[in-house]
């Protein structure tokens, strides 16, 4: 009797994988919006602090910002754009990610070398909802 109701329990779990092409939650439920990047690996400590400011300002100019995180390590940064609650905003991270992709693009004096923005976390086996930045020309 275990056996048989052990083996039905298992056939079935390949049928609900295979039917299961989404996760139940949207990805803009996390209010999250992250941004990485690459800089210069011959970049002065000056020129990555024009930076992170950039990209603080970017992100704060927007009404739905909770709050702002950046991880800066030599070479690579990380920041985060933390949503407000959902009752205290209008906009989805969906929704906001073109608008703060387009204002991010227009602070191009302090650019990094290449940089992606893109909603968090997404679901997994979808297409990643992103918009990349391109590497910006080097000035010799």
């Amino acid at each position: 009797m275990t056996t048989v109701f052990s083996l039905i329990v298992l056939s079935t779990i390949y049928f609900l994988w295979a039917t299961a092409k989404e996760e139940l939650a949207p990805p803009e439920d996390q209010g999250v919006l992250i941004m990485s990047a690459q800089a210069a690996p011959n970049s002065t400590l000056q020129q990555r602090q024009l930076y992170t400011r950039a990209v603080y300002d970017t992100f704060v100019k927007h009404p739905e910002t909770d709050h702002v995180f950046q991880i800066d390590v030599p070479g690579q940064t990380l920041a985060g754009m933390v949503l407000k609650p959902w009752n205290e905003r209008k906009a989805t991270a969906a929704r906001l990610l073109p608008g703060v992709t387009q204002s991010w693009d227009r602070s191009r004096d302090c650019a990094p070398r290449s940089s992606s923005l893109r909603r968090c976390p997404e679901p997994s086996g979808s297409r990643c909802s992103s918009s990349s930045r391109r590497p910006s020309p080097s000035k010799s």
